[in-house]
């Protein structure tokens, strides 16, 4: 049932060209291409167990980022 609670991207903003999760350390590491012409944010289901780090590939730099916390189990 691990499968079930790992890390995932639900969308993109551009197209995904890498996406690896290692259920060891339960780390989610994606890569995609942005496309300002798509609207509708990147969306990324973490498991409570993740921290948050996103890095810009080229320069090595962390991105500053805003997310929204749902718990969907208060809602169960």
């Amino acid at each position: 049932m691990a499968a079930l609670r790992r890390s995932y991207p639900m969308y993109t903003q551009g197209t995904l060209s890498l996406i690896y999760y290692d259920i060891d350390s339960k780390s989610l590491e994606m890569e995609y291409k942005y496309d300002a012409s798509i609207e509708h944010p990147t969306e990324v289901y973490l498991n409570s167990d993740c921290d948050i780090k996103i890095i810009n590939k080229e320069t090595g730099e962390e991105i500053d980022h805003q997310f929204a916390h749902v718990d969907r189990q208060a809602n169960s």
